[in-house]
């Protein structure tokens, strides 16, 4: 585990980010970055830091690994951790080149092509890292009325379903655990002013 600085001393307009990387065996691949509304203000490799942030700003750290695999499991159980004034507020470990986490963001923020629904185009359903990645979900605002999703496999045959904006879906089909591999999806939106969206795409499970 690698925190480089503890208790920066912050503004009193200021919360304390500590970042803490347990990194895996391959120390040259790890870096991060730390975006203050789209600007870079600090990055490092390995080693974790403590930087002082605007308490009311938007905020986005993204995790990088240049080897493609993440920080766990195939060359070492690494993992990283975020926290704000000594309260946890992100963690990863199993991901491919980037692992992102915003806070003190509004929610629309991070909806893609301003109509209303963001669908995550991964997940690691394998008790390993951010426990906010376990299950697949989606995140719609209040522009959206109801959505019909579904999840095909490589063959085209349907695995999930549900008619819930709220739905979660944990990588199984029948109760059995789906392997590792890209999954398709559609979804039928339908807006509250009546419009009607069908989005189509895949789905990255990592085991």
């Amino acid at each position: 585990m690698n925190v480089t600085t503890i208790f920066s001393q912050c503004l009193t307009n200021e919360k304390e980010l500590i970042i803490v990387i347990q990194p895996d065996l391959f120390l040259s691949e790890i870096s991060w970055n730390l975006f203050e509304n789209n600007t870079l203000i600090s990055s490092g490799n390995h080693l974790g830091d403590s930087v002082c942030v605007d308490s009311t700003a938007c905020l986005l750290f993204v995790m990088n690994d240049s080897g493609n695999d993440g920080l766990c499991c195939a060359y070492g159980n690494g993992y990283f951790e975020l926290f704000l004034d000594e309260n946890k507020i992100g963690n990863g470990a199993v991901f491919l080149d980037t692992d992102t986490t915003r806070f003190n963001c509004p929610l629309i923020d991070v909806l893609p092509e301003n109509d209303g629904v963001f669908i995550p185009t991964a997940f690691s359903p394998n008790q390993y890292g951010n426990t906010q990645n376990e299950h697949f979900s989606i995140i719609a605002n209040e522009t959206v009325e109801s959505i019909d999703f579904f999840i095909y496999d490589r063959w085209g045959a349907q695995i999930f379903s549900s008619s819930s904006i709220y739905f979660s879906w944990d990588g199984t089909y029948n109760g059995v655990d789906c392997s590792s591999g890209i999954y398709a999806y559609q979804a039928l939106v339908i807006y509250v002013n009546g419009n009607k969206k069908i989005k189509t795409g895949n789905i990255s499970l990592l085991r």
